[in-house]
């Protein structure tokens, strides 16, 4: 055997282990007296951390649980395990991901609100929460502490007492194990927390609830098309949605992971060319085209527009519609001298030709615009505003 190969065969076992025992560095000191208390804090702190949970009753039937899983910043977590409940065993799989879970049901994905089963740290923190911990030694790097926990999934009623180890890494305070056990012996909870910041990525099931076949609303060429695919996935990450847009036989297919009203995505699938134009009111239809507009569909209502005060790119745009009787879309200017404007003069909002709502003059970099047609209108002209307008829009052939 060549010295190398003696070499590598030496070290690379102890390579492996050094490679397993991750000292993980939070940047500030452990303090023994309050560490316990910042346990939590300091998982959260990470980027992902893997985890294991058990629990296990005799009484007054069969109960238990053995479950693994991977919690990843800032809520993400995949859940795998099994139930016990009278002597049967069922097998699960769960993600979780905001405010949703997705539970695995004859081998596909469901969606379902989320709860406490997937947020791992809302199940510890139901033990740890205010309860006095007692540092009772070290070992190593290793410090142990005690404390009685309550476990309301095992013992609602509070029958029994509970006794539980906590032990913490003491170079950085993060949990390593909670062991919790009645004094009968009858029931047990165990967790153990491994692989700080190299769990790995956690992976969100995508669950189509509905797809929309679209086509471009007038002649393009295949460049065209890809502008203005690019430009719709940025609006719709920013508003939020869950989607997936492909081709599929020439045509552009959006799925949607969620239920999305018909209209509210045609509005996102407008071109979105959003103006704030200097205009008068005017009476009639005086003007030459192109120059005066209706606004909020309202007949009496036209203006001429007189000087664009900016466009896409010129602002910024947010959603207002929080402890407000109404919502607003709010556009900040860049340049504030652009919402500078004459006596008896509107501030109006233009999307791709149409008036939406008028304003009188404003004080600041700020325009707040509030009537449009629908409260659906609100969240997607924002993310129209804050992106460049598509070359050309999408129609809906095809609706499921």
């Amino acid at each position: 055997m060549a010295p190398s190969t003696r070499l590598l065969r030496a070290v690379l076992p102890a390579a492996l282990f050094l490679s397993c025992v991750q000292y993980v560095d939070l940047g500030e000191p452990v303090d023994p007296a309050t560490a316990a208390d910042h346990a939590l804090e300091r998982l959260e702190m990470l980027e992902s951390f893997r985890f294991s949970l058990s629990f296990h009753s005799d009484t007054p039937f069969a109960l238990g649980a053995d479950m693994t899983g991977t919690w990843q910043s800032p809520d993400r977590e995949y859940w795998k395990g099994a139930w016990t409940r009278a002597g049967e065993r069922t097998g699960f799989e769960m993600v979780g991901a905001g405010d949703v879970q997705y539970r695995m049901e004859d081998g596909e994905w469901e969606r379902e609100p989320r709860g406490v089963e997937t947020r791992v740290m809302d199940q510890v923190e139901q033990l740890l929460h205010g309860k006095r911990k007692e540092l009772v030694g070290q070992e190593g790097d290793v410090y142990r502490y005690e404390f009685s926990p309550w476990l309301p999934v095992l013992d609602p009623a509070r029958t029994r007492t509970f006794r539980a180890t906590l032990e913490l890494d003491a170079r950085n305070g993060l949990p390593l194990g909670i062991s919790c056990v009645d004094s009968s012996g009858e029931v047990s909870w165990d967790a153990g927390f491994s692989r700080f910041n190299r769990a790995g990525r956690v992976s969100v099931p995508f669950v189509v609830r509905q797809e929309a076949v679209l086509a471009l609303g007038g002649r393009a060429c295949c460049g065209t098309r890809r502008r203005a695919e690019a430009i719709l996935r940025r609006r719709m990450a920013e508003l939020g949605w869950e989607f997936r847009l492909s081709r599929r036989w020439c045509r552009t297919v959006l799925q949607l992971g969620q239920d999305i009203t018909r209209s509210q995505v045609e509005m996102a699938l407008a071109p979105g060319k959003v103006e704030v134009w200097e205009a008068e009111r005017v009476e009639g239809g005086t003007g030459t085209p192109g120059e005066v507009v209706m606004v909020g569909g309202d007949a009496a209502f036209r203006v001429r527009l007189l000087r664009l005060a900016g466009t896409n790119g010129d602002f910024e745009a947010s959603l207002e519609q929080e402890l407000l009787p109404e919502p607003a879309v709010s556009l900040s200017f860049e340049e504030p001298s652009a919402l500078d404007v004459g006596p008896g003069r509107l501030l109006v909002l233009v999307l791709d030709g149409e008036g939406l709502d008028a304003v009188g003059p404003v004080t600041g970099p700020v325009v707040r615009f509030r009537r449009l047609d629908s409260r659906q209108r609100f969240a997607v002209l924002a993310a129209q505003a804050n992106h460049a307008p598509m070359p050309v829009g999408f129609v809906v052939t095809d609706w499921r």
